[in-house]
């Protein structure tokens, strides 16, 4: 038997739902559990977390010799589920010192696909509550594209270090039967468009995974942004091309506006609007994807939308650079590793291309 614990997402196909620590100790205590992925909030801390679980595996295995199952962590909650896997290496320990190795591999192994899975889907209950709850004026909805909506691989959520790196703003971003998504029955051309379509959500991250970061665009591949892009993921030791990365990219602003810039092509009412839409997006996307670290290459002109959708962040001095223009930046909801300078073409035409080397020398620096 697999259990699947946890309050919101979907049971995956051939897994037995449970939504409590005591229904899943119950099936443990029966030896009928062979494979068992948990999450750990489940919408009421007084019936317990998944860590309970773990924590009563961990005694049992110590005190009364049990056997336990295979066991995956799928919570988005990255200090939980750190503290989770820590509780399955304890677990591993107790159970056979000997064959230890062993079960650490195959546990990292099968948590892959499971944990990927987790993630998606709760990026994708984010989309379509951003989808279903958005409010933008009948007028602006029209005028603003649909929004950029990410798909993570596996090697995201397997790698050790995770780069999230943020532009301005997302330009030029709408969809057509038959560009990525088979089931796209109609074009979806605006934001109106993506809350009226069905499967919009699905297309758009399709959309995102097919797009492979500019690759098969010949004329938007070799811009400053995406060379700067492709200089991160060579920092990782990754191939700069293909959609299976450890470096996924966003922006400050998700629709773009009159088919160009919200910051010019929007009335400074317009542009906030658009900026508030996605704003709790994009912090709830940074707390389910967890990155190690966030380079935001915005340029000083959008300070004042970077502050505004992080309430209370704080810049602090990078070597001697001024620290309103580069700089780190602290924020509770920010990796330590967060970095905030010109976007890539401003860096290219001021001869300043090397800042994007040092950030990721940085970046590769031990904590």
């Amino acid at each position: 038997m697999k259990v699947f614990l946890d309050d919101e997402r979907s049971t995956p196909d051939g897994w037995i739902r449970a939504y409590w620590p005591d229904e899943v100790i119950r099936l443990l205590q029966a030896g009928q559990v062979e494979v068992l992925s948990l999450d750990h909030d489940l919408g009421d801390d007084s019936r317990g977390t998944g860590y309970d679980v773990i924590l009563w595996m961990e005694t049992e295995v110590a005190l009364h010799g049990f056997s336990p199952p295979l066991i995956l962590i799928h919570s988005a909650n990255s200090a939980a589920a750190q503290r989770m896997r820590a509780g399955v290496e304890s677990i591993a320990r107790l159970a056979s010192r000997q064959s230890f190795a062993n079960l650490k591999v195959k546990f990292y192994e099968e948590e892959i696909v499971t944990v990927r899975g987790g993630v998606q889907n709760s990026l994708n209950s984010l989309y379509e509550k951003f989808k279903n709850e958005v409010s933008l004026p009948a007028e602006l909805a029209e005028r603003a594209s649909p929004p950029l909506l990410l798909s993570v691989s596996d090697k995201w959520v397997n790698a050790e270090k995770r780069v999230l790196v943020v532009g301005q703003e997302t330009l030029g971003w709408d969809f057509h039967p038959g560009d990525y998504f088979p089931d796209l029955k109609d074009p979806i051309m605006t934001f109106a468009d993506f809350q009226v379509t069905p499967s919009s959500v699905a297309a758009l991250t399709a959309g995102y995974r097919d797009f492979e970061f500019a690759r098969h665009q010949p004329g938007n591949y070799n811009s400053p942004f995406w060379r700067a892009y492709r200089s991160v993921r060579s920092s990782l030791g990754e191939d700069v091309d293909g959609a299976e990365t450890a470096v996924l990219w966003t922006n400050l602003f998700r629709m773009s506006l009159d088919n160009g810039s919200v910051y010019e092509n929007g009335s400074s009412e317009e542009a906030a609007l658009i900026r508030e839409a996605g704003s709790a997006l994009l912090r709830a996307e940074i707390q389910v994807l967890a990155p190690t670290s966030v380079i935001f290459f915005t340029g000083p002109n959008y300070n004042e939308h970077l502050y505004a959708q992080f309430p209370g962040v704080e810049p602090f001095n990078l070597e001697s650079y001024e620290p309103e223009k580069t700089s780190m930046l602290k924020h509770p909801l920010l990796p330590i590793r967060t970095f905030r300078t010109y976007h890539p073409a401003y860096l290219a035409r001021s001869g300043q291309w090397g800042i994007i080397s040092e950030i990721n020398a940085w970046n590769q620096e031990s904590d």
